[in-house]
């Protein structure tokens, strides 16, 4: 379930994105296939989400397939390799 280019990013000011990790220009880093979330439950934190953990949630607002998203690394808090949370089954879509 794992893939190498999923990842989950923190921004600055609390926000979380997963998506597909792809190449961005210098000092930006650019998501495809993106959702946005802001928190997860189950008690195993953001590690057990990564991971897939069976008691992990995370509910995903999703944006639109084509949509890009870019942000500044400078915004960057933390980036975190993470399984598929598309395909995750403690993932709920919005």
């Amino acid at each position: 379930m794992k893939n190498k280019n999923t990842k989950i990013v923190a921004l600055i000011h609390g926000f979380y994105i997963f998506g597909e990790e792809v190449e961005a220009p210098a000092g930006f880093i650019k998501f495809v296939n993106a959702a946005m979330f802001g928190g997860f439950s189950g008690g195993k934190g953001m590690p057990g989400v990564a991971r897939g953990d069976s008691k992990a949630t995370v509910n995903l607002d999703q944006f639109l397939q084509d949509q890009e998203l870019i942000a500044p690394l400078s915004s960057v808090v933390f980036i975190i390799d993470c399984v598929d949370l598309y395909k995750f089954k403690g993932t709920t879509l919005r």
